[in-house]
């Protein structure tokens, strides 16, 4: 579960600097839209911007626990990628005792063969 991180993506945009794309972030099927920043500086209106958003799980609130994060085209329209279009994770800090609930009784390791 992610504590706190934040998501670049590249994109798509028109004119106006903004996409028909939605960021997700939450527990799916309880995905809410992130509130998506551009990022004037080294963005193309027209073609593609840059946009950053800060995530943070909480136990209370709207925000609730992220584990998910997705991109989604609420539109009827199809939307071309272009050879640089880019989505970046970072994470920076997972919830205490994350490892354990989502490996259950799994152990972590690297397996071949």
């Amino acid at each position: 579960m992610i504590k706190v991180g934040h998501v670049a993506v590249k994109l798509p945009c028109d004119s106006n600097s903004e996409t028909s794309l939605k960021l997700l972030v939450g527990q799916a099927p309880n995905l809410k839209p992130a509130n998506l920043e551009l990022v004037k500086e080294i963005s193309k209106p027209g073609t593609m911007c840059i946009y950053h958003a800060d995530i943070e799980s909480s136990q209370q609130g709207d925000n609730g626990i992220v584990i998910d994060i997705a991109l989604q085209n609420p539109t009827n329209k199809f939307v071309k990628f272009g050879p640089t279009a880019t989505v970046v994770i970072g994470v920076d800090e997972i919830m205490a005792g994350a490892e354990a609930k989502m490996m259950g009784n799994k152990s972590m390791g690297n397996s071949t063969g």
